[in-house]
């Protein structure tokens, strides 16, 4: 049974991934500068203004301490993003998460309400841009941590393998464009990114 503190109704538990080498930029590049910021302090800042509370899953627990927010290890390591979602929604007090990396610095409350407002009876509220599933920018359901329990039992690690076997809630491209968010959903990859949104590596 939940505890008492469980809303079914409560606004959704932020969970952000940081669980990234950042290989290409040579840098953690959820401490990347904008704005004279770390990139994942903007993320908290604004996740805050709608979910009902902030936890970062990451096995690098030391870099992120000072954040003053609850810190997750991997329940199943090795899994990528698959396992910093399943850790999210076992460990949240609330029915849904919202899932997003470390490396998208204009996460944007209106597209988080737009997905929240579209949930209804779905597992996963997920927008559909530039031609594919948005996994990291996504309301997710506790519902569906049985299918992921399945899918990694299966051998399974991509969080695409789950999506067939739940009900989705698909946030299409024109709706994005159409209240103005396209920019939430951009992630720093390479030091182009760097240089184009202009962020500071030091």
């Amino acid at each position: 049974m939940p505890p008492e503190s469980f809303n079914l109704q409560q606004k959704p538990t932020a969970v952000i991934l940081a669980g990234g080498g950042s290989r290409r930029i040579g840098r953690n590049k959820a401490f990347l500068k904008l704005e004279g910021k770390p990139v994942i302090q903007h993320q908290i800042e604004a996740l805050r203004t709608f979910c009902s509370g902030v936890m970062i899953v990451t096995n690098r627990r030391e870099e992120y301490k000072k954040l003053n927010v609850p810190l997750l290890k991997d329940e199943i390591p090795y899994l990528g993003p698959l396992g910093g979602i399943y850790t999210g929604l076992k460990n949240a007090l609330t029915e849904w998460v919202f899932v997003c990396g470390c490396d998208m610095p204009f996460i944007d409350k209106k597209l988080i309400e737009y997905e929240w407002e579209k949930r209804d009876s779905a597992d996963i509220v997920v927008p559909f841009y530039e031609e594919r599933f948005q996994t990291l920018h996504a309301l997710y359901k506790k519902s569906c941590l049985k299918t992921m329990e399945e899918a990694i039992r299966r051998g399974e690690r991509r969080i695409r393998d789950i999506l067939p076997h739940l009900k989705l809630s698909i946030i299409k491209e024109e709706e994005i464009v159409s209240i103005k968010a396209e920019k939430s959903l951009v992630n720093i990859n390479t030091i182009q990114d760097v240089e184009t949104y202009n962020l500071k590596i030091f």
